[in-house]
């Protein structure tokens, strides 16, 4: 089961936005990314959260009259939103989870929704996110892509301590196998040089790619 999370950042495009919700089996909205539906026409499956963000109980009020299932939390929890969000699509059975919004406004929101991409990766899940400029896919082992924009920036940053990653294929800065720690930046700014390109990594990786 593929699902869609909408989240309180940017959203993708309309056209990409609706090519997302043809392909996923269940919506959920966390919160004020509800309005990433609505705002589009669409009705999330389920809105769920502790509904404290601008005009979240009134989001919420909405999406029970258009009859999407509302579920609330408490606001004193352990956990974000968005990880409510992931834990409830995990509970329903998911095997892919696509985020939107999970990019734009605030940094610690930005950093802990990489985490959930890495959070659903361990749970074995093909976790990605879409934002209006980027693409976000966690990953290990040999990413293959066949769709690559020459000139197109892509970047990769190791999700684990430190992973052995090397670059083949359609890539400007081809990469032997390497080391590489959190700290490191030889992987940012990469390019595409043709359509097809490959990445290898013995650890949980994430690729960022200009859309």
């Amino acid at each position: 089961m593929r699902c869609l999370i909408a989240l309180n950042g940017a959203p993708p495009s309309r056209d990409r936005l609706i090519a997302l919700k043809e392909t996923a089996d269940l919506t959920v909205a966390a919160d004020a990314g509800a309005r990433i539906f609505l705002n589009n026409g669409m009705i999330p499956d389920v809105m769920l959260g502790d509904m404290d963000s601008s005009q979240g109980h009134e989001l919420a009020d909405l999406c029970a009259r258009l009859g999407s299932r509302v579920l609330f939390y408490r606001p004193k929890k352990d956990a974000t939103d968005g990880h409510l969000a992931l834990d409830y699509c995990l509970g329903q059975g998911a095997d892919g989870v696509t985020f939107v919004g999970a990019c734009g406004g605030r940094t610690d929101m930005i950093l802990a929704n990489i985490g959930l991409l890495l959070r659903a990766h361990r749970a074995g899940l093909k976790a990605d996110a879409y934002g209006q400029t980027e693409y976000l896919r966690a990953f290990d082992g040999r990413l293959e892509l066949s769709d690559g924009v020459p000139g197109r920036k892509v970047s990769f940053f190791p999700l684990d301590a430190a992973v052995t990653l090397s670059l083949a294929g359609g890539w400007l800065y081809p990469l032997p196998p390497t080391l590489l720690d959190r700290a490191d930046t030889l992987t940012v700014s990469n390019e595409f040089t043709s359509s097809s390109a490959s990445a290898l990594s013995d650890g949980a990786c994430l690729m960022v790619r200009q859309l």
